[in-house]
C-alpha cells in the first residue's frame, strides 16, 4: 500500500496544474481506495466542498456522517457515493463505489477547470 501511494503521488504531481484559479483534476488511478484519493487531493491543495443539502440513503448514513464533503450516497446496487472537493475556482466530484471500502470509479470536473483539459459534467 505504501508503494502504490508514492507511486501514485508522484503521477499526481505531474498531472496537476500551476494555476491557482483553474486547476486540472488530478489523474488517478480506478479502484483506489478512497482514503488515498482523500490524502493525495490534500496534498495536492485541495479543500473539502461541504455541499449545501446533502443526499443519504439511510444505510449509508454512515458515510455521509463521517465525510463532511460528501453530497449524495446511494446504496442502490452498486453503492456509489459523490464527493466535492475545491481548489481556487475549481470544484471536483469523486465518485465512488462500496458501502463498506470506497473505491474510486472516477473523478471529474464541476465546474471552474480549464476549458480544454477536461470535459465538464453534464
Amino acid at each position: 500500500m505504501v508503494r502504490l501511494g508514492r507511486a501514485l503521488f508522484g503521477a499526481v504531481g505531474l498531472s496537476v496544474g500551476l494555476d491557482a484559479r483553474a486547476a486540472e483534476p488530478p489523474i488517478i488511478p480506478v479502484n483506489t481506495p478512497y482514503q488515498v484519493v482523500r490524502r493525495l487531493l490534500s496534498s495536492l491543495g485541495f479543500e473539502v466542498e461541504e455541499p449545501r443539502r446533502p443526499r443519504c440513503d439511510e444505510a449509508l448514513k454512515h458515510i455521509c456522517d463521517a465525510y463532511p464533503e460528501a453530497e449524495r450516497c446511494f446504496a442502490a446496487a452498486p453503492a456509489r457515493c459523490t464527493f466535492l472537493w475545491r481548489k481556487g475556482q475549481t470544484i471536483i466530484e469523486v465518485r465512488t463505489l462500496g458501502s463498506d471500502e470506497l473505491v474510486l470509479e472516477r473523478l471529474r470536473c464541476r465546474s471552474g477547470c480549464e476549458e480544454a483539459a477536461t470535459p465538464k459534467r453534464r
